[in-house]
């Protein structure tokens, strides 16, 4: 995830055809967002604030049905990397 301020990082930086926001073998490259404002730093730190909470959410929830899925597939998910 990248919280980008607006400038020439992002001027640069998103111009195609060439950019430095690829992606992997996968598919899967950087959600990019910029800020126009000077806040960019609290910017950032929202969307890592909302992730922290939506993974806190998810594992809340699927510690919740452990009984209804089993407990070795929830463990195999919440012990699952994420990178």
């Amino acid at each position: 995830m990248v919280a980008n301020a607006t400038g020439c990082s992002s001027i640069y930086g998103g111009n195609l055809p060439t950019t430095p926001w690829t992606t992997d073998a996968d598919g899967r490259g950087p959600a990019w967002s910029n800020s126009l404002f000077e806040d960019n730093a609290e910017f950032g730190l929202g969307f890592r604030l909302a992730t922290d909470q939506h993974v806190a959410l998810a594992r809340r929830r699927l510690s919740e049905l452990r009984e209804a899925i089993g407990p070795g597939l929830v463990d195999q998910i919440l012990d699952a990397r994420q990178d």
